[in-house]
């Protein structure tokens, strides 16, 4: 199973490549990034949703990551 992670600050994705050198961490904006449209089978988000300023668009990125049924 491949695992992708995003973060905003480069020093924590730094920190979390080093503890977990088997997920793939990207530095970026959760709302700004550039996502391949259907390529996750399930979205995990934690304490991220209350930071963000547009939720809206930043669900709208989760529905367009996941795969279709």
């Amino acid at each position: 199973m491949d695992t992708d992670a995003i973060e905003l600050s480069e020093e924590a994705v730094k920190i979390a490549k080093e503890k977990h050198p088997h997920v793939n961490f990207f530095q970026g904006s959760a709302v700004d990034f550039d996502f391949e449209s259907e390529k996750y089978d399930v979205v995990i988000s934690q304490e991220v949703v209350e930071h963000i300023e547009d939720q809206e668009k930043y669900l709208e990125v989760c529905f367009k990551v996941l795969k279709k049924k």
